[in-house]
């Protein structure tokens, strides 16, 4: 999975290069996992996947690139 962390690229670097204290980077840490707790309170995401739609899915795209395959 990639991660988008653009936003945060110069202070990620800072870190990476020991530019910021321990104490900066564990409160920047605090703030993004306080960020990342509140999104996961408001996310419409269920809290399980629906394995049988994934499934599904899954069959029928590989079924119609199969087709396609055929058809060249």
């Amino acid at each position: 999975m990639l991660v988008d962390v653009s936003a945060h690229r110069d202070r990620l670097l800072a870190v990476r290069a020991g530019a910021l204290g321990w104490d900066d980077v564990a409160a920047w840490a605090a703030e993004l996992r306080a960020d990342l707790d509140a999104a996961a309170r408001a996310t419409a995401l269920p809290a399980e996947p629906d394995r049988a739609a994934v499934a599904d899915f899954l069959v029928r795209t590989r079924r119609a690139g199969a087709a396609d395959d055929l058809r060249r």
